[in-house]
């Protein structure tokens, strides 16, 4: 008896250490996985997923029909810029978020997430002053008139929830039409009971401020299978 035990020894020493090996490499890898971007990465127009920028607008259904026709011509631009570039170079802002989830009862200018939601806001710096944007009337003091694509942009992006975005950018386009801007993003469909299967979706953005959504991309039905995210 006591010799089998010697015989088995080793070999659960062995499967022991293989065992930590394996842990310690799925620790290193989600650590790597969920580790934030370094802010001083620079981001370029090589870092942006070009391909988004071949979507066709017959994929979309449009609220109003008419828009369809109306803005059949508009030039896209892929965004590049960050969703803080429309504040002037003398705000300083930097976005910040909230620590932790399930919940908070801060004012946020956009949640991100489901129950375990993350909150987020703006914050800008004069004069060795700082103020904390966490309101849309206060945004849009501050960003009106919406006279560029990056402030149309950034509207949208900084209190729209869901929407995909890397490293700052917001992934999607923007074309210049008579009386604002259209912003098309794609929203991650992360929430609810869906096939969660992201989607773009075109918003138009007036110089006063106004963000309607005027256009939807079409999901095939049966795309795939439903999944409740809480």
């Amino acid at each position: 008896m006591r010799q089998k035990f010697k015989s088995i020894f080793p070999t659960v020493g062995i499967i022991l250490f293989v065992l930590l090996i394996i842990v310690a490499l799925t620790i290193v890898a989600v650590n790597k996985y969920w580790q934030e971007p370094d802010e001083a990465d620079v981001l370029t127009v090589d870092d942006i997923d070009l391909t988004v920028g071949n979507f066709d607008l017959n994929n979309y259904t449009w609220i109003k029909a008419a828009d369809g026709k109306r803005y059949k011509n508009v030039v896209w631009q892929t965004t590049t810029a960050s969703i803080l570039a429309g504040f002037a170079a003398d705000n300083k802002a930097v976005e910040k978020r909230t620590e932790g989830g399930w919940g908070f009862d801060t004012a946020v200018l956009r949640r991100e997430g489901c129950l375990a939601s993350v909150g987020y806001w703006v914050e800008i710096t004069q004069g060795g002053k700082v103020e904390k944007i966490d309101t849309l009337a206060r945004l849009k003091d501050i960003l009106l008139p919406i006279d560029s694509a990056n402030k149309a942009v950034g509207l949208v992006a900084l209190t729209t929830g869901d929407l995909q975005m890397r490293l700052g950018v917001l992934v999607g386009h923007s074309a210049p039409i008579s009386d604002g801007y259209l912003v098309r993003a794609v929203e991650n469909n992360t929430c609810g009971c869906s096939t969660h299967i992201p989607e773009g979706v075109i918003y138009k953005v007036a110089r006063d401020g106004a963000v309607t959504i005027v256009a939807r991309e079409i999901v095939p039905i049966g795309a795939g299978p439903e999944i409740c995210v809480d």
